[in-house]
C-alpha cells in the first residue's frame, strides 16, 4: 500500500505477486506466477483525475543457470506474462461530454472514455548475475529486455530496457542476529514505441534469515513515474511489499 501527492491529491497502490517455482536438473527451473496491481485516486481531487486501474497477470518463465567458480553464478531467463485488466477514467469522460455538448447536435455520453479494458502482453528475456565475494555480502545484477503490446482502450507498444542491482547483508551469517538487510535500485527505459514510460525505483528491505527454506520480510520502495500520461509524480510513490515464502529443497 502506498499514499502520495499528485497536485495535492493522494493516491494508493496496491502490488501483489505470487508464483510456483520448480527445479530440476540442477541448473534449471520453471515458474508460474500471478501478479496484480491496483491503483486509484480516493480523494474529490484525485478520484477524477487518476481514475483507478485494476490488474490481474498470469505468465511463465524458465531460467537455466550455471556456476562460476565457487562464488558467483549466471542465469538466462525466459518470462511471458499476460496482464488484463479494467480503468476507470472519470476526467476523461467528462472532458468528452464538456467538448460534445457545444456542438449543434448536444452532448453525448461515450462510456469507452470513462471505462475501458485492455491485456498487455509482455516478453521478457533476461541475464542476471550473483556474486558473493564475503560470507554476509551478495551482490545481483541483472539486465532484460522486454517487448509490450495491448489490446483495447489504451494502446501500447514498444520495448524496454530493464536494470536492475541489488544488495544484500546478512547479520546472521556471522553473528546471532537473524537479520537481513537489502538496498536495491532498477531503471527501465523505454525505446521504439509509444506508451511506455520510464520507471525508477529505489529502496530496501529487511528480512528474517535463521532458516534457509523460508523467506519472510518487507521492502520499501520509492518509484518514479507517470501515473497518468500527464501527471508526473517523481519520487512521492512508496510501495511497500510484506512477504512470507517457504521453499521445499
Amino acid at each position: 500500500m502506498s499514499s502520495g501527492a499528485i497536485v495535492s491529491a493522494a493516491y494508493t497502490i496496491d502490488e501483489d505477486e505470487s508464483f510456483a517455482k520448480y527445479a530440476f536438473l540442477d541448473h534449471f527451473s520453471a515458474r508460474a506466477l500471478i501478479n496484480n496491481i491496483v491503483y486509484s485516486g480516493f480523494n474529490g481531487v484525485s478520484a477524477p483525475a487518476v481514475g483507478s486501474e485494476v490488474r490481474l497477470g498470469f505468465g511463465a518463465g524458465f531460467t537455466a543457470s550455471l556456476p562460476v567458480g565457487d562464488t558467483a553464478r549466471v542465469g538466462f531467463l525466459f518470462d511471458f506474462i499476460s496482464n488484463p485488466g479494467l480503468a476507470r477514467t472519470i476526467a476523461s469522460g467528462l472532458s468528452f461530454i464538456a467538448g460534445t455538448c457545444s456542438q449543434p447536435s448536444g452532448c453525448q455520453v461515450d462510456f469507452s472514455k470513462i471505462f475501458g479494458s485492455t491485456n498487455v502482453l509482455t516478453v521478457q528475456p533476461a541475464v542476471a548475475a550473483s556474486w558473493a565475494p564475503f560470507r554476509t555480502l551478495g551482490l545481483t545484477a541483472n539486465i532484460a529486455y522486454q517487448h509490450l503490446s495491448s489490446t483495447g482502450a489504451n494502446n501500447v507498444s514498444g520495448n524496454v530496457i530493464d536494470l536492475a542491482v541489488a544488495a544484500d547483508y546478512d547479520f546472521g551469517a556471522m553473528s546471532s542476529v537473524p537479520i537481513g538487510l537489502q538496498l536495491q535500485f532498477s531503471w527501465a527505459v523505454p525505446f521504439g514505441g509509444t506508451g511506455v514510460q520510464h520507471v525508477t525505483d529505489l529502496g530496501g528491505g529487511v528480512f528474517y534469515t535463521a532458516r534457509k527454506e523460508l523467506s519472510a520480510g518487507f521492502q520499501l520502495i520509492s518509484r518514479r513515474f507517470a501515473v497518468t500520461p500527464q501527471v508526473d509524480v517523481s519520487w512521492s510513490t512508496f510501495i511497500m511489499t510484506a512477504g512470507l515464502r517457504y521453499f521445499w529443497l
